[in-house]
């Protein structure tokens, strides 16, 4: 099925992919869905994490139908990158690290720390997490990656953690 969709660049940190040896990666903008990111004055991260021999895009219809409730002005939604295909293979532990650097990296991004420019872009300050069958395993793994990490502690508070089809 062919794609109409039309991208607009929302912020550097839209275009951050890894590959499998996780070494960061930045597709052309053109390959991003409009619906994906947000605006620089969105406070409210959105990870979708999708399931085994997933791709990130088999959650662009939970992202396309939070797009259409939430203005990207408030919410920046992201398809995690990090673990997809055959990396799903890798297990949970390695899937949790895999988008909890990818996360960590968006982040970065977004705080001037990524090494782009952050001028005018307002961090997160919330952030939610939806993962799907072993997506919502990875989902839990990454949460407590950034727990540990202090990272949530700076946030001003995690909005919500779904998973669905996960035990």
């Amino acid at each position: 099925m062919a794609s109409n969709h039309t991208s607009r660049p929302s912020s550097a940190a839209a275009s951050t992919t890894f590959s499998p040896a996780g070494e960061k990666n930045t597709p052309p903008i053109a390959q991003l869905p409009s619906f994906l990111g947000g605006a620089p004055s969105a406070t409210h991260l959105v990870v979708l994490i999708h399931g085994l021999w997933g791709k990130p895009e088999h959650m662009h219809s939970i992202a396309r139908n939070l797009r259409a409730r939430y203005p990207a002005d408030n919410l920046y939604l992201h398809c995690a990158t990090a673990y997809s295909g055959l990396r799903t293979y890798d297990g949970v532990e390695h899937g949790g690290e895999r988008v909890c650097a990818e996360v960590e990296a968006l982040m970065a991004e977004r705080t001037g720390g990524g090494g782009g420019d952050s001028e005018g872009i307002t961090p997160f300050d919330k952030i939610s997490v939806v993962g799907y069958s072993m997506g919502g395993l990875v989902a839990r793994y990454m949460v407590g990656l950034l727990e540990a990490k202090g990272v949530l502690a700076q946030m001003r508070c995690m909005v919500g953690f779904v998973f669905f089809s996960s035990r």
